[in-house]
Order: structure tokens, then C-alpha cells, then sequence
């Protein structure tokens, strides 16, 4: 008896535990019949429409892919499979192409980053021309990783 006296008791006189449970049940069933309603939309205005209305030509309701990017902050991916391998006059002309960014930086030479950007190579594809760049002592280079700045010789 002390137990039940120790109950709080809401407005209506029922236990306060009480009051929660009906007020999330109504509110659950709730939400179940606005989930109801929209999806039987959708599906009526999926059953109506016609495959023009999907494509890119049909105006105002086409579903489209955004615009792509044309910064050169996001290099165009190619498909995964064999490796496309560079020739030797690819990599030298690469190689020429770093020399020549790094050039017109000045003594101040560049970060990855940057002249990543400049030259328009990924970040994996850069690798092999700076090494060899590095190697036949064109270039040289300070620091590691993002901290990694490169110079002419």
C-alpha cells in the first residue's frame, strides 16, 4: 500500500506511468497512419507516371544527377579493373611537366598539394614522376607527408 501511495498522480488521476504509455501509444499510432498515407502516394504518383517522367527530357518533375564537377579538385575516376600502365615518354613527360610548374613557383617551391593541383595529376599518380624526379636529381624535396615541399635543383 505504501508503494502505490508513493505514485505521482496526473491530471486525469491515473499513475503518471500510465499517462506516458497512452500518450506514446497514440502518438505511435499516429505516426504509423502518416507513414501509411505517404507511402500510398508515393505509389499512386509512381503507378500514374510514365518512363518519360524519370528521364532528363521531360522538364520541371525529371529526376537528374547534379552537374559534374569541374574542379580540378575531384580528378575523373575510370573504371576499376587492369591497371592502365604509363609508358616511358608518359612518365618523362610528366616528369618535364612537374619541373616546369616547379619553375614558375621560384625558389619558394611548392607542396604536394599545390603542385599536385597544378600539374592535374591525382595523388597516386603523382608518386611515380616525383620519384623519378627526385632520383635524376631535378627536384628536391623537404619535409613529409602534406608538410612535403618540393624545389628545383
Amino acid at each position: 500500500m505504501e508503494a502505490a501511495s508513493r505514485l505521482k498522480v496526473g491530471r486525469e488521476g491515473a499513475p503518471i506511468s500510465t499517462i506516458a504509455i497512452m500518450a506514446s501509444s497514440n502518438l505511435r499510432r499516429s505516426i504509423e497512419a502518416l507513414a501509411g498515407e505517404l507511402a500510398e502516394g508515393v505509389l499512386r504518383a509512381l503507378r500514374g507516371a510514365t518512363l518519360a517522367d524519370f528521364t532528363n527530357g521531360s522538364g520541371a518533375g525529371a529526376i537528374s544527377r547534379a552537374p559534374a564537377s569541374t574542379g580540378a579538385a575531384s580528378p575523373k575516376r575510370r573504371a576499376r579493373g587492369k591497371r592502365v600502365r604509363r609508358s616511358a615518354s608518359d612518365l618523362k613527360g610528366a616528369v618535364d611537366k612537374i619541373v616546369a610548374t616547379l619553375r614558375a613557383a621560384g625558389a619558394r617551391g611548392l607542396r604536394a598539394e599545390v603542385l599536385r593541383k597544378r600539374v592535374g595529376l591525382g595523388r597516386r599518380a603523382m608518386m611515380r614522376p616525383v620519384a623519378l624526379a627526385i632520383s635524376s636529381k631535378r627536384v628536391r624535396k623537404t619535409g613529409e607527408k602534406r608538410a612535403t615541399t618540393y624545389f628545383l635543383r
